[in-house]
């Protein structure tokens, strides 16, 4: 409920793992995401970190320790650069969702 958005991505599982294991070329980007909002990423039982990973065929990790600051939390993504484009797009959906109806102090 409430993640309706993600499944709108549907049409990218087209050439899901294209670039990976198959002589493709992977990347690894990390993404800085606020530690406040890694539990929206992950969702409920690890639900929505499973289909931003089936979705996007990218290899997504999120690191638990946080910066200095205890701020933000690293977001790691390997793949070809489309799953990754797509990883972080449902990622960033994901964080947005998890921040409606959350009051803002």
């Amino acid at each position: 409920a409430g993640y309706g958005g993600l499944g709108g991505m549907g049409g990218y599982g087209g050439n899901m793992g294209a670039g990976m294991g198959a002589g493709g070329q992977t990347t690894t980007v990390h993404l800085h995401i606020p530690s406040s909002s890694v539990g929206a990423v992950i969702g409920k039982q690890g639900s929505n970190i499973q289909q931003v990973r089936q979705l996007s065929g990218a290899r997504v990790r999120i690191d638990l320790e946080t910066d200095e600051g205890g701020k933000e939390q690293t977001v790691e993504i390997t793949g070809s650069t489309d799953q990754i484009q797509v990883a972080q797009t449902l990622i960033q959906n994901c964080i947005s969702s998890g921040l409606q109806g959350r009051p803002t102090y």
